[in-house]
């Protein structure tokens, strides 16, 4: 296998990681407050039966798709160490912090680069931001080095 696909996919997959568990989270609580919820009207008066029901098959159904994509992950991501799976991890955060730069509206950018300029710091936005950017290629080979090298 191409060591520069293997490592696309390591970090795809740890991506995929982080998406994937907080709606898996998110899903696990809206569906316990419908079940209570419902449970509770269907205690009242048989009729929200009629309501109940479909919701709850949704519900399976949902939850059914998502142990489905669940394991879809689990089976197509690679098998890596703990040591590749940290650096697949800072890497991830530096990838993260770069796309939420690129996806911060104008006025949020001239914000902070205002508040660097006038309360300026060891660790500020902008020069967490041009070393993120600059050290991502060289983290990204090294990467490909370490996982496929261990």
């Amino acid at each position: 296998m191409n060591d520069t696909f293997f490592t696309v996919k390591a970090i795809g997959a740890e991506l995929a990681r982080r998406i994937y568990l907080p709606i898996v989270i998110t899903f696990a609580i809206v569906a316990l407050i419908l079940i209570a919820l419902l449970s509770w009207a269907v205690s009242m008066d048989l009729l929200w039966l009629l309501v109940a029901v479909p919701v709850f098959g949704l519900l399976i159904v949902a939850a059914l798709i998502l142990a489905v994509v669940g394991y879809v992950f689990k089976r197509l991501a690679p098998s890596i160490n703990k040591s590749q799976r940290k650096q697949v991890s800072v890497f991830v955060d530096k990838l993260q912090s770069l796309s939420e730069i690129a996806q911060t509206p104008k006025f949020i950018l001239l914000f902070k680069i205002a508040r660097d300029v006038v309360s300026p710091k060891q660790s500020n936005f902008i020069s967490s931001s041009v070393q993120n950017s600059l050290a991502l290629k060289k983290d990204f080979n090294e990467l490909k080095v370490n996982i496929i090298t261990k």
